[in-house]
């Protein structure tokens, strides 16, 4: 065990990093999979979930701040995995020139990926890499908002486990609102959430686990578009389609921290298909939809319905499910397109419903015929006055108030 000159050494490890932090010059970040800064330094376990471990300016994310030039910070902070056990994520602060240090979002990005070198911290300054939230990074820092992209995924990138990622978004929430004396973002600002599709996911996990994993933060409010509330819903949705490359994302992913899923998947798996699941564990989200376009996964494992299948089934039931793991205390604006074909309507129907019931306030636009991309896209647009009056902090109405609304093609 530790013992208390250990802790202390700790905590003046950490400080020491955080304060040379400014000094030290720019440095352009390697993958993470090779890059030394991901991994936490000893005894981080000791830390309590949140803290900043290492820091790192950063050259400018410009790829991803539509033209602002904005100072970039990337912290190492300790957090907690699925199983609630110490690890370590990070993620990248974008602060705005004349920065509104009481103003804070948290932007999701949709990486949908099991490849940690995916991850935004490394993929927004890759020049090849496609951001399509890049638009929304730069209006939010035009207006003076700083911004928060955090790899919620975690180091083992595991892709569409909730409890990972809304553990993630907390804890980097947590060290954003301690870094006043790095980003100037001050510990009380308004913070808001916001993602569309994956990020959504992330967005949404965060909001249930907030209550009893950080109490402490109070989030002005979540902007969710293109919500995918229900994992095995999904499946059922995109199997044998051009979307079904996800599933083979988030076989993998669950299996990075469920060990139940990765025991089999190595048991069930049909050894022809082998190689086809597993080049996704080294591939990001559009060459991943490419290799496995169409693919039809009823026939990857030897045992039929294999999503229903025990240990799936309990996997995805514990982290791929909203709903069951707590009551969001924020407002919330969720934008879904009722032509959505990846995640049907009806599930985030019944979770808003759901929320609705417990007195959560909720503004809810169904976008009719509208599709899951044009939803995760236009939510931005039709729910940006109310993510910017929550952090000017005009009250919401309250209330639940459900929109069926038409868009121009």
């Amino acid at each position: 065990m530790l013992g208390a000159g250990g802790v202390a050494a700790l905590g003046l490890l950490c400080l020491s990093a955080i304060s040379r932090a400014e000094s030290v010059e720019r440095v352009s970040p390697l993958p993470p999979s090779v890059d030394a800064f991901y991994r936490p330094p000893p005894f981080f376990e000791r830390s309590s979930p949140g803290t900043i471990l290492r820091v790192r300016k950063v050259p400018r994310a410009d790829r991803i701040s539509a033209g602002v030039i904005a100072d970039t910070y990337q912290f190492l902070l300790r957090s907690s995995d699925s199983q609630g056990m110490p690890t370590a994520i990070v993620t990248t602060v974008l602060v705005p020139p004349d920065a509104h240090t009481d103003k804070l979002l948290e932007l999701q990005l949709a990486y949908d990926s099991a490849f940690v070198d995916c991850s935004p911290s490394y993929t927004i300054f890759q020049n090849e890499s496609d951001i399509p939230e890049a638009a929304v990074v730069g209006r939010a820092l035009q207006q003076g908002w700083n911004v928060a992209v955090t790899d919620y995924e975690g180091f083992p990138a595991s892709f569409t486990n909730g409890l990972r990622a809304g553990y993630s978004m907390l804890d980097a929430t947590r060290a954003c609102l301690s870094s006043t004396h790095l980003t100037g973002i001050k510990k009380d600002a308004k913070v808001v959430l916001a993602g569309a599709s994956g990020g959504a996911f992330a967005s949404e996990w965060a909001l249930e686990l907030q209550k009893f994993y950080a109490p402490e933060l109070n989030f002005a409010g979540a902007l969710l578009t293109a919500l995918t509330p229900n994992v095995s819903s999904v499946f059922n949705s995109i199997d044998g389609t051009n979307g079904a490359g996800l599933i083979g994302s988030s076989i993998l992913g669950l299996s990075k921290e469920y060990a139940n899923m990765s025991n089999w998947v190595s048991e069930n798996l049909v050894a022809s298909n082998a190689n086809k699941l597993f080049q996704a564990a080294k591939s990001c989200l559009l060459e991943t939809l490419t290799d496995l376009d169409n693919t039809d996964f009823t026939s990857f494992f030897d045992v039929p319905s294999w999503v229903e299948a025990t240990v799936p089934k309990s996997v995805i039931e514990n982290t791929g499910i909203m709903g069951l793991h707590g009551v969001p205390n924020a407002p919330i604006y969720s934008y879904k397109g009722t032509g959505d074909q990846l995640s049907v309507v009806s599930d985030t129907d019944a979770l808003m419903a759901k929320f609705c019931d417990e007195g959560v306030d909720v503004e809810y636009y169904r976008a009719l015929n509208v599709s899951h991309i044009t939803s995760a896209t236009h939510g931005y647009v039709a729910g940006w006055s109310w993510l910017s009056d929550r952090l000017n902090g005009v009250p919401v109405r309250g209330g639940c108030w459900v929109h069926n609304v038409t868009i121009s093609k």
